[in-house]
């Protein structure tokens, strides 16, 4: 009767275990979209007229697309398992960005508008399919996995 209760008692707790990810854990490789954007902490009240995505790969580089200009070759270094610093990608067009792509590329930029060295790198944060870019300028970005 001991080992019938201690059992089910075993199984109540293995099956109250949430199966969601925590905080920071998750992989950056990935094609991910642009949902939202936070200027000094409040989100923008535009919305895009088209797609902001951001492509992650597994070697440290990333490429992309705004609504007006496509961008590949940048880098970007994880460290501390949630702080991540970009390197500027190359912008293969130099059409008028609008403010989605804007906020994006000054996100991406943050370490060479610095005026520090080492510059203070984003915070990042994936919880499911959502990644959350605390950036140390004025943006801060909220991306859903594609």
């Amino acid at each position: 009767m001991k080992r019938l209760s201690i059992f089910f008692i075993s199984l109540v707790f293995l099956l109250s275990c949430s199966k969601q990810p925590a905080p920071g854990n998750g992989s950056l490789e990935g094609s991910w979209k642009l949902v939202k954007v936070y200027d000094g902490g409040l989100p923008y009240l535009s919305q895009p007229s088209g797609d902001v995505i951001i492509t992650f790969t597994a070697n440290g580089t990333y490429s992309g697309h705004t609504m007006a200009n496509t961008f590949s070759n940048g880098t970007f270094a994880v460290q501390d398992s949630n702080k991540i610093t970009f390197d500027l990608p190359a912008i293969q067009s130099q059409v008028y960005e609008e403010e989605w792509g804007r906020s994006l590329f000054v996100v991406l930029g943050s370490c060479g508008l610095q005026s520090i060295h080492p510059c203070k790198p984003c915070n990042y944060t994936i919880t499911g399919d959502q990644l959350f870019i605390d950036s140390p300028m004025r943006y801060d970005i909220l991306l859903k996995k594609q």
